[in-house]
C-alpha cells in the first residue's frame, strides 16, 4: 500500500468426500451384511494480514496485524442392512436385505467456526536485542456462550552476543543467541461442536396406539460453562554456530502448566443425569529440555555432509483432575 506497508488477503476452500462400502457374504456372516456411508467435510478459511517494517539507523521494527474466519462443516450418513438371500448383489443392492430399523442407519451434521485477531510488534536495536510481543484472541463456537472468546498474549527476548564489540576477537564464533519468553496458548480440540448444548438421541421404539414410535433422552451431562483449556509456558535457550557454521549447536529449557484442562471426569447419579462429565477443572505441568547438534564434516564446491542428532528430556506431572463444578 505504501513503503513498508503491505496488506495479504488469503482465501481457502477445501471438499473433501469419503465413500465406503462394505459386504460380508453369507459364507461370512450370518444371512450377509451389507454397509454403504458416505462423509464429507467442507472447510472455508479467509484471513487478512497488514505487515509495516521500518529501519532507522541503529534501529528495526515490524508490526503484523491478523484477523481470520474460519468455518468447517461435517456431515455424513451410513446404512446397514442384513438377511439376505444371495450375495450377487453386494452392496450395490441394499433393498436385497431386510433394513434394520434399529442402529442400522446414522447421519450426523457439524459446523465448527473459529474467529482469530492477532498483533505482534517486534523491535530489534543493533542487530543484537530482540523483542517480541504477541496478542491474540480467538472465539469458537464450540464453548459456552460467555465463554467463547479467548486472550492469549506473549512476549519473548533475544541477545546475540556474538555481534558484541567483544565478541569480534573469538573468529571461531559465527553466532551466539541466547532466547528467553513467556506466554499462553489456547486449545480447542478436546471437545465436539455441539457439546455445550442439551442434545437429544434416540432411546428405543415403543408403542403409542397402533404405531411405534422412537422415543429421544439426553444424549450426555450438559456443561455450559466449557471454556478454553489454556497451556502456560515459559522457554529459554541458547543457538552456537562454531567454525564457519560447521558445527551447530541448540539447546532448549521449558516449563508449561495446562489451567482449565478439560476432560471427561466421573462424576455421581444423581445429580447428574449419566456419570461422567466434561469440564475445565483439571491441571498439567510438562517439562524438559531439548538438545540439539550438527556437524558438516564434508563441505566442497559441489558436495556437502550433514549431520545432525537431537535428544529430549521430558517428563508430564498430573497436577489435579478433581475440583468443584456449579457448587
Amino acid at each position: 500500500l505504501l513503503e513498508g506497508l503491505k496488506l495479504n488477503l488469503f482465501g481457502a476452500y477445501t471438499y473433501n468426500i469419503v465413500e465406503n462400502s462394505q459386504y460380508l457374504p453369507t459364507s461370512v456372516w450370518a444371512n450377509g451384511q451389507a454397509y454403504k456411508g458416505t462423509k464429507k467435510m467442507e472447510s472455508l478459511l479467509g484471513n487478512m494480514m497488514l505487515t509495516y517494517k521500518k529501519g532507522w539507523k541503529k534501529h528495526f521494527f515490524d508490526v503484523l496485524a491478523l484477523a481470520e474466519l474460519q468455518k468447517e462443516t461435517y456431515t455424513g450418513y451410513y446404512t446397514t442392512v442384513s438377511n439376505f438371500s444371495t450375495d450377487k448383489f453386494g452392496y450395490n443392492n441394499l433393498q436385497a436385505g431386510a433394513v434394520r430399523l434399529w442402529e442400522g442407519t446414522n447421519s450426523y451434521y457439524e459446523q465448527p467456526r473459529l474467529a482469530s485477531f492477532m498483533g505482534r510488534f517486534n523491535y530489534t536495536y543493533a542487530d543484537r536485542y530482540v523483542l517480541t510481543l504477541n496478542a491474540r484472541t480467538d472465539a469458537s463456537s464450540k464453548f459456552g456462550a460467555n465463554h467463547k472468546w479467548g486472550f492469549f498474549p506473549s512476549i519473548s527476548a533475544a541477545w546475540v552476543v556474538s555481534e558484541e564489540k567483544f565478541m569480534k576477537r573469538l573468529p571461531v564464533v559465527d553466532n551466539l543467541k541466547f532466547r528467553i519468553g513467556y506466554g499462553l496458548a489456547g486449545n480447542q480440540s478436546g471437545i465436539d461442536s455441539y457439546t455445550t448444548l442439551n442434545l437429544v438421541k434416540p432411546n428405543g421404539v415403543v408403542p403409542v396406539g397402533n404405531s411405534a414410535v422412537v422415543s429421544l433422552g439426553d444424549l450426555r451431562n450438559t456443561n455450559p460453562d466449557l471454556k478454553w483449556e489454556v497451556k502456560h509456558t515459559f522457554n529459554t535457550g541458547f543457538d552456537v554456530a562454531l567454525f564457519g557454521n560447521r558445527l551447530l549447536l541448540s539447546a532448549n529449557y521449558y516449563n508449561s502448566r495446562t489451567t482449565d484442562m478439560l476432560y471427561l471426569y466421573n462424576v455421581s447419579v444423581p445429580p447428574f443425569t449419566y456419570n461422567t462429565l466434561l469440564a475445565n477443572i483439571g491441571s498439567m505441568r510438562n517439562w524438559g529440555t531439548e538438545i540439539a547438534i550438527g556437524i558438516t564434516p564434508l563441505k566442497t564446491k559441489d558436495m556437502e555432509l550433514n549431520i545432525n542428532a537431537n535428544v529430549t528430556f521430558q517428563r508430564n506431572k498430573l497436577l489435579s483432575l478433581s475440583g468443584m463444578y456449579n457448587g
